[in-house]
């Protein structure tokens, strides 16, 4: 609760600008071809801007993402608007998961960027860490989801849980 009141009275503008393009920037070079990207709060931003910029367009499970919470307005604006803009093939591809107890990242953040286009899993009770919904599978059950909607179910029991 502290962090999300501490970073609400922050306006890191240009920097935080900075720093994202940095991220993307190291993250284009370093990006092969993984199955799914799972990014939570500030790498949900750096995710979220790697998409809007379609350095990836594969599954990508967003986790409470902070893209409002250190960039400006205007630059969060932008990047929400590109990635509402996306071809709907790359956007069924996204699930957001978000805590609705979260006291770091509102949920109305990921109810903004989900908004009829991407799939918002909201965890009742969750917390920025959401430590509880890992705990019980259910981030495990949206990224096996997710590749098997990338595989066929069958496949992702053949290749990615075959002893």
């Amino acid at each position: 609760a502290f962090l999300g009141r501490f970073l609400a009275h922050l306006s890191w503008g240009a920097a935080a600008r900075d720093v994202l393009d940095r991220c993307v920037s190291i993250q284009k070079d370093a990006l092969a071809e993984p199955d799914v990207v799972v990014a939570s709060s500030w790498g949900a931003a750096v995710a979220l801007k790697l998409l809007a910029d379609r350095a990836w367009t594969g599954p990508t499970v967003l986790l409470c993402p902070g893209h409002r919470r250190l960039l400006s307005s205007q630059d969060a604006d932008a990047l929400v608007t590109a990635f509402r803009a996306l071809p709907k093939k790359t956007l069924r591809r996204v699930v957001l998961v978000h805590g609705t107890a979260d006291a770091t990242v509102p949920i109305a953040d990921s109810r903004e960027l989900a908004a009829d286009r991407a799939r918002l899993v909201e965890v009742p009770g969750g917390s920025h860490g959401l430590g509880a919904a890992a705990a019980d599978g259910l981030i495990s059950s949206v990224v096996v989801d997710v590749l098997a909607k990338k595989y066929g179910a069958e496949r992702v029991g053949e290749v990615f849980f075959a002893r």
